[in-house]
């Protein structure tokens, strides 16, 4: 069966034809470390842990009605969120270089020891 259509013959290269103009895409990003005040003015642990309770029971609060609100002596709950939220700030303070390695997955992501122990940790540790 012949057809009485002409095709072309001069057909240029597929691979030139389908190649793309793949555009770079760029992220900046900045990285800001800084100490809670309250860590450096609590004498101990256990206060600080209090502390930040009560902070985060008074932000729980501020978003609660007033019949919602909590009352009394911390909970149990709440003093493991204290702690936690110190955890974090820790880490935050002192592992900042390698946290951003874990939140960007840059290539020493694979090759840091104490990187993985402390993913292991902030992944329990995050709400």
């Amino acid at each position: 069966m012949t057809s009485d259509i002409p095709f072309p013959t001069d057909v240029p290269n597929c691979q030139e034809a389908l190649k793309e103009d793949r555009k770079q895409t760029s992220c900046a990003v900045g990285w800001s470390v800084e100490e809670l005040p309250v860590i450096s003015r609590v004498s101990s642990f256990r206060k600080l842990q209090r502390v930040l309770a009560w902070c985060l029971r008074f932000i729980s609060n501020a978003k609660l009605t007033s019949t919602e609100r909590k009352f009394g002596t911390l909970t149990t709950k709440e003093l493991e969120k204290g702690l936690i939220c110190c955890i974090k700030q820790v880490q935050v303070t002192n592992f900042a270089s390698e946290l951003k390695c874990l939140c960007l997955r840059t290539p020493e992501f694979s090759t840091c020891i104490l990187l993985l122990i402390m993913m292991v940790f902030y992944v329990l540790v995050v709400d």
